[in-house]
């Protein structure tokens, strides 16, 4: 990306969100092993949902190459069931799912869910206090 980053890892405290603001921001896996979440997290005025998982939320877009950035349309339940029911109003044409730390059949989930011709949907399937969602969004195509 050409952004660099530094911080020391040990020295930030992040607060954390039980739901999502307008935008779900997915680290970087660089940012994520190098352990500096967090510190992206106080620079850029984000917030942890789930103090085990990555993913960041935050009310603007923010401004690094260092996140993808999705804009949150719904958060439902994890469940198949739950997302089958949101899409048959509206399927999109296709899908793109992501997940870091739950074990989730992405492509037994893909096969169930409805192809129509929508616009492309991202879920995001997280954590979020200690429950499993999963997030309707669309992805963010920031500038550059």
């Amino acid at each position: 990306t050409g952004e660099t980053f530094s911080a020391d890892p040990i020295k930030e405290c992040v607060s954390l969100r039980t739901s999502t603001d307008r935008y779900l921001c997915d680290p970087d896996s660089s940012v994520v092993r190098s352990g500096l979440v967090n510190a992206l997290a106080t620079q850029h005025d984000m917030k942890r949902i789930d103090a085990e998982d990555e993913y960041l939320t935050s009310n603007h877009i923010p401004r690094t190459t260092l996140v993808s950035t999705f804009h949150v349309e719904e958060v439902l339940s994890s469940s198949v069931k739950a997302l089958r029911r949101y899409f048959q109003k509206r399927p999109p044409q296709s899908y793109e799912l992501k997940c870091r730390r739950m074990k989730v059949d992405i492509e037994g989930v893909r096969r169930q869910l409805p192809v129509g011709e929508e616009s492309p949907a991202t879920i995001i399937f997280c954590r979020m206090g200690n429950q499993r969602r999963a997030a309707i969004c669309h992805r963010v195509v920031q500038a550059s």
